[in-house]
C-alpha cells in the first residue's frame, strides 16, 4: 500500500510511473529486468524489509548494474537501520520515515538534478560523506491522493479467509494511542483520517475498480466511539455495498456500535486477545479482562460477525500454566479462526529491548550480515521456556482449537465458509492462467 501511494503522488507531481509488485506476481529477476527495460526509469524505489534485506539488496544492484537507474530504497529496514542501507555502495538514498512527504520532493530533485540537502526524511552519500537530513514531518492523511490501484491487478489479490471477489486493503489510521509492551505501533504517532474521505476511497474502490471486500490495516479501528458510528452511518449512506474487516480491542467495542458493524457490511473483526491468563496480560500493558474479552467475542458472534483472535505464545513470565490457560481459553470462546504466533524481538518493544541488554547485539543486525544465530536467540528472553517448547505448544494450540468435532461442525455450517473456499479456488485457476500467459 505504501507504494500506491507513493505512485499516486508521483503521478500527481506529473511523474510517468509504473509499480511491480513481485511478491504478488511471482515475478522473477528476469521477468522484473524485462519489465524495467521496457520502461526504462529514470529512477526506481524499492521496498527492503528485515526478514531478508540482504538477498533484497543484492537483486537491486544486479538490476542497478544492468540498467543504471537512481536507487532509493524505503520500508522497514531503512527506517530503522538508515546508516547500514546508504552504506550498500548501489543505494544512491534511502527514506528515513513513511516518505510520503518526501517522495516526490526527492524524485523532482533528483529529475532537475537540483540538491537534496533541504529534503527532510532521507540520507544519502556526498562523495565520502554520509548524509542525514532533517525528520520528515508528518502529512496531512486527508491531502493524500487515494493510492494508484490503477497500476495494480486488482484481480489476483486476496487473503486466505477473504469472500468476495476483488480485495483490497485501506488505511484509515496510522498508529496506537495504546502502550502494549510488544507492539511497535505505539511508536507511530496516532493520526486518523476523516471519515468523509475514507467513504470516498471505498466508492472508488467499488465503482471504478470493482473492489467488493476490503481490510483495513489500521491497528485499532474503533478507537473513537463516535467516529466509528459516524463511519457506519455514511457508508451505508453512500449506497455501495462493500464487505469489510477491521482489527480492534475488545474493550472498545458494544452492542450498539456491532449493530451498526454488521449493518454497513463488517463480516469479520480480528481481536488482538494475545493471552488467556490475566496475570500474563496485566504484564503486557494491555489494561483489559478476561471476562470483557468473553463478554465481546460473544457478542460480536451474536451479531452473525465472523471473530478472529490473535494470541501469542512466550510472553513476559509465560509458563506452561499460563499456555494451558491460553488455549483453555481459546476453546472456550466462539471464534471461527484462532493464530498463535510466537513472541518475537520486533523493533522498538520492550522485548526487543530486553534482547539487546542480555546479548549486548541486534540480532536483526547479525541476520543482516549473516551472522548465525541460535533458534534461543530469536525467542522472547524473559520466559524459562525453550524455543523447542514454544514451537511445541504452538503446535498443540492449533491442534486442540481446530481439531474439535464442535468446531468442525461450526464452520461447516458457518455461513461464510462455502465463499471462502469458492474464492480461494478462484484465485488458484486465475493465477494458473495469468502463468500459463506470462504475465
Amino acid at each position: 500500500m505504501g507504494l500506491l501511494y507513493y505512485a499516486s503522488l508521483l503521478k500527481k507531481a506529473g511523474h510517468t510511473v509504473r509499480v511491480i509488485d513481485s511478491e504478488m506476481n511471482g515475478s522473477s529477476l528476469r521477468k522484473i529486468s524485462r519489465t524495467i527495460k521496457e520502461f526504462g526509469p529514470q529512477v526506481v524505489c524499492s521496498s527492503i524489509n528485515v526478514f531478508s534485506p540482504a538477498s533484497e539488496f543484492s537483486a537491486l544492484k544486479k538490476l542497478k548494474d544492468a540498467f543504471k537507474f537512481t536507487l532509493i530504497c524505503r520500508g522497514h529496514f531503512p527506517r530503522i537501520y538508515p546508516e547500514e542501507t546508504i552504506q550498500n555502495s548501489h543505494v544512491d538514498f534511502a527514506l528515513t520515515g513513511k516518505g510520503l512527504f518526501s517522495i516526490p520532493l526527492l524524485v523532482n530533485a533528483i529529475e532537475q538534478k537540483k540538491d537534496t540537502g533541504n529534503i527532510p526524511g532521507i540520507i544519502y552519500k556526498q562523495g565520502r560523506q554520509i548524509i542525514r537530513t532533517a525528520e520528515e514531518p508528518l502529512v496531512d492523511l486527508n491531502a493524500l491522493p487515494f493510492p494508484a490501484r490503477e497500476l495494480i491487478d486488482n484481480r489476483i489479490y486476496t487473503t486466505a479467509l477473504t469472500t468476495a471477489d476483488r480485495f483490497t486493503t485501506v488505511i484509515g489510521s496510522l498508529g496506537c494511542p495504546y502502550q502494549c509492551t510488544y507492539c511497535q505501533e505505539k511508536n507511530t504517532p496516532y493520526q486518523t483520517r476523516d471519515v468523509n474521505n475514507i467513504v470516498a476511497e471505498i466508492v472508488e474502490c467499488k465503482r471504478k475498480f470493482g473492489i467488493n471486500e476490503l481490510f483495513f490495516l489500521d491497528p485499532i479501528f474503533t478507537v473513537d466511539r463516535a467516529r466509528t458510528m459516524d463511519f457506519c452511518a455514511k457508508l451505508n449512506k453512500s449506497g455501495v455495498r462493500m464487505k469489510w474487516v477491521m482489527r480492534t480491542r475488545a474493550d472498545l467495542v458494544d452492542e450498539e456500535m456491532l449493530s451498526l458493524l454488521a449493518g454497513s457490511g463488517c463480516v469479520k473483526i480480528h481481536y488482538g486477545i494475545e493471552s488467556g491468563n490475566q496475570r500474563i496480560l496485566d504484564g503486557l500493558n494491555r489494561q483489559i479482562t478476561l471476562g470483557k474479552v468473553k463478554e465481546t467475542v460473544k457478542l460480536t458472534a451474536k451479531k452473525h460477525i465472523a471473530v478472529f483472535g490473535y494470541f501469542m505464545i512466550g510472553n513476559t513470565g509465560e509458563t506452561v500454566e499460563s499456555i494451558q490457560d491460553t488455549i483453555a481459553f481459546a476453546r472456550s470462546l466462539p471464534l471461527n479462526f484462532a493464530q498463535f504466533m510466537k513472541v518475537a524481538p520486533i523493533h522498538y518493544t520492550d522485548v526487543h529491548k530486553r534482547s539487546l541488554d542480555k546479548f549486548k547485539s541486534d540480532i536483526w543486525l547479525e541476520h543482516y550480515k549473516g551472522i548465525p544465530g541460535s533458534a534461543d536467540k530469536w525467542k522472547p528472553q524473559d520466559t524459562g521456556l525453550s524455543t523447542k517448547e514454544l514451537n511445541a505448544w504452538i503446535r498443540r494450540a492449533y491442534r486442540g482449537f481446530y481439531l474439535r468435532p464442535g468446531y468442525l461442525w461450526r464452520m461447516l455450517t458457518f455461513r461464510y465458509t462455502p465463499f471462502y473456499i469458492i474464492r480461494q479456488l478462484k484465485i488458484a485457476a486465475l493465477l494458473l492462467r495469468l502463468r500459463i500467459a506470462g504475465r
